[in-house]
C-alpha cells in the first residue's frame, strides 16, 4: 500500500480470447501508476484455459490481484461484426460490475476504474 496516494480499484469481467485479453494485460502492466496505489479485481468468465492461465499468470506478478473465478458455461455468441446480447447475460454481466463495485466500496477505495477486457489502456 502506498501512503497518501489515492487508492484505485481497477476491475473486468473478463470473458476473452486468450490473444486479445494478453493485450489488455500488457497495457496494464505499462501504464505509469506511480502517483495511485492500484489494486486488480478480475471475475474470471473465461471458458478458454489459456485466459484464465494469463490471469493467474498476471496475478503472480502482482500480488495486488484478486482474482473470483466463474464457473459458467453458457454460450455468449461474438462474431468479428457484433456481440449477441441475450437479457440473461446482460443480467449476469451486471451481477458481475455490481460485484466489483461492492468491493470499491466495501475496501474504501478512492477510485473505481471498470474496463472491459478488449480495450488496449
Amino acid at each position: 500500500m502506498k501512503e497518501g496516494y489515492p487508492r484505485v480499484l481497477l476491475g473486468s469481467p473478463v470473458r476473452q480470447k486468450a490473444e486479445i485479453l494478453s493485450n489488455f494485460l500488457l497495457s496494464i502492466k505499462e501504464l505509469s501508476l506511480s502517483t495511485i496505489d492500484v489494486d486488480f479485481y478480475f471475475i474470471d468468465d473465461n471458458i478458454e484455459e489459456e485466459s484464465s492461465q494469463l490471469l493467474v499468470s498476471f496475478a503472480t506478478e502482482n500480488p495486488n490481484t484478486l482474482i473470483t473465478k466463474v464457473e459458467d458455461d453458457r454460450p455468449y455468441i461474438c462474431n468479428e461484426s457484433t456481440h449477441i446480447w441475450e437479457e440473461e447475460l446482460i443480467w449476469k454481466v451486471a451481477e458481475f460490475k455490481n460485484s466489483i463495485i461492492n468491493k470499491a466500496r466495501e475496501d474504501d477505495y478512492d477510485y473505481l476504474f471498470l474496463v472491459d477486457s478488449d480495450l488496449v489502456l
